[in-house]
Parts: C-alpha cells; structure tokens; sequence
C-alpha cells in the first residue's frame, strides 16, 4: 500500500461532519468513497448513524472498511449499477470524491434517488481558488502530484461559485458552507477582515438538502 492510501484513505472528516445539524438523528448513511471507513465509523460512534454504507472502488481499501461499517460495496461511484433501493438513506457523504469523477455533475443527481425527501449530503472539493494556486498559475506552473490541491488524480476543480452551482445543478438547497484554512491563513483571514477568505481557504465544505416534497 502507497504512502498515499495510509494518510488518504484513513482520516476521519470531524471537520466535515461537524457542518452536521447537532442532535440530529441518521438512520441510514451512505459514504461515496468510503475509504477505510474511519469517517463512517465516526458517524456511528459519535454520531448515533443507526446503519453506515460505503462504496469504495479499490478492493484492499474497501475490506478495510467492511471492518468499520454495515457494508461496503466495491464498485466505481461513477459508473457501476448501484445496489440500493429509492429513498433508502437520510446521509449521504461526498468527502472529496466528486473533483475525482468524469462528471460530479451527473453522478451528484443520480444518487439523489436513494435519499429520502429532506435528507441530507455533505461535499467537501479542493479549493482550486487557493493563493497558491494562483501564485503558481501566474509563474505558469500547473504540476500534479502524489496528493493535495493538484492531485493527479483529480478531473474536475472548483470554486465555492462552482461547488454551490453543482448543488443547485442537483436540486439541493445549500443550507451550511465553511471555507478551512490553516493558522496562518486564519490570521491573514481576520487582518483582512474575511475579504480574501475564498482564496486563503485550501477546503470548501457545504451541506445541503433535499426537498421536503421531492419523491425520488
């Protein structure tokens, strides 16, 4: 296993989690993208998830997971047949999964049939609006590496703008965002008063929300 899989896969997302509505009970969860299942594990430790799902596409990680969480399905998010019923989760989570997708656009909506009328999602994207990388862009450096910001991995890159557009995409109603920055940026953050908040933030994380009316 990768020095990447150890730190990337099996990292619980408190920071995400906590954009939670406190007191609020889950039935049913579903992780894209699980990982090891550190995050599900959380959700129903601290939580109180009653039952926790999770896709995850690379087998060794996935049986991981299946030590964490009610089930795991080893499957791509993106383009496999999903397994689950219409309206069978109140949780989904898409912790830095969706900039990793052919089309997040899409993918987003389709798994919005398995969310019941009011249910929640969290997303949590790359910052592709962070200082460093416009510093970088303007020297004309765009170099991908092994993870961060300029993942390899990573097809798609978004702003708040663009991230809050893919909800709307989806039909969610945005109820919660949060911008994370490190010490340094939280200073520079208030010494500025907020007003370069969205290219200090290194993570954009938004909660949403199905309609209350919707059937599938």
């Amino acid at each position: 296993m990768s020095a990447k899989s150890l730190s990337y896969y099996s990292q619980p997302r408190t920071d995400l989690l906590a954009l939670l509505p406190k007191h609020q009970h889950f039935n049913k969860s579903l992780d894209v993208g699980c990982g090891a299942g550190i995050t599900s594990e959380y959700l129903k430790q601290h939580i109180g998830v009653t039952h926790t799902v999770g896709i995850e596409q690379q087998a060794e990680i996935a049986e991981q997971a299946r030590t964490r969480l009610d089930a795991v399905y080893t499957l791509s998010a993106e383009s496999d047949d999903l397994p689950f019923q219409p309206l069978d989760f109140d949780l989904l989570l898409f912790a830095d999964i969706l900039e990793h997708l052919i089309d997040p656009w899409r993918t987003l909506k389709k798994y919005l049939q398995f969310l019941k009328p009011g249910g929640l999602v969290l997303i949590s994207v790359p910052n592709v609006q962070n200082w460093k990388m416009i510093f970088n862009l303007i020297r004309g450096r765009w170099n991908y590496s092994s993870s961060g910001l300029l993942d390899r991995d990573h097809l798609r890159f978004f702003t708040m703008k663009t991230a809050r557009q893919m909800v709307h995409h989806a039909e969610l109603s945005v109820i919660k965002t949060r911008a994370t920055m490190g010490t340094e940026m939280k200073i520079i953050n208030g010494l500025t008063l907020g007003l370069c908040r969205r290219v200090l933030a290194y993570h954009l994380y938004l909660l949403a929300q199905k309609d209350e009316n919707a059937s599938e």
